[in-house]
């Protein structure tokens, strides 16, 4: 026959409770570890999955930018000002040559109206520094370059007249050049500067 049921006290309500609660804590630190374990085990994520860092790619984009720049400032300047200062000197060594042409024949000119000389003997440059004696008879009359490549004959007066004139023009011409000269080298020297700056070079 079973044992007739009994009614429970005070103190078998305090073991039950207390063993519930130690079967809970058990269950819960059962538990505790398992998730642990499954936190630390989570892999790492990949190198290749993370984003660029930021900083780096624009400072290589930047030098890129920079790198171009200067490529371009070098071509304008051996392209075209060194170029283009070549040919202004070129040019203005041309024309102080006719400048000296033309103020030796007023020099002459004037020596041979001062002293009265209507006949005389001179050395010709044939070419290649080959010179000739010649003799001129008469030098009243002279044949002077008016430009173009045409030749007038003139008298020693009429081309006392023109040859002024013709300094005048070879002067402004000089004066045209050498202010062309001047501005390509400041326009060297600034882009020359701009390259300096961006090389982060000290200043000469």
């Amino acid at each position: 026959m079973s044992e007739p049921f009994r009614a429970l006290t005070h103190s078998d309500l305090s073991l039950t409770l207390k063993g519930s609660e130690a079967v809970k804590r058990s269950s819960v630190a059962g538990r505790l570890p398992i998730v642990a374990k499954h936190r630390l085990a989570q892999p790492p994520p990949h190198p290749s999955q993370s984003p660029p860092s930021e900083p780096a790619s624009s400072r290589s984009y930047m030098d890129r930018l920079k790198e171009e720049k200067i490529q371009r400032f070098e071509e304008f300047v051996d392209r075209r000002l060194k170029p283009d200062l070549v040919r202004a000197i070129a040019e203005r060594d041309k024309v102080f040559e006719q400048q000296k042409v033309f103020s030796d024949l007023r020099k002459n000119l004037e020596n041979l109206e001062k002293n009265s000389v209507t006949s005389l003997r001179s050395m010709v440059n044939l070419g290649s520094e080959v010179y000739a004696q010649a003799y001129v008879p008469d030098t009243c009359h002279i044949f002077v370059d008016v430009g173009l490549g045409f030749h007038v004959e003139l008298t020693w007066s009429e081309a006392l007249k023109i040859i002024p004139a013709r300094e005048q023009k070879f002067a402004r011409q000089i004066e045209e050049y050498t202010r062309l000269i001047a501005q390509i080298k400041a326009q060297i020297k600034m882009v020359s500067q701009g390259i300096r700056e961006l090389l982060q070079l000290p200043e000469e």
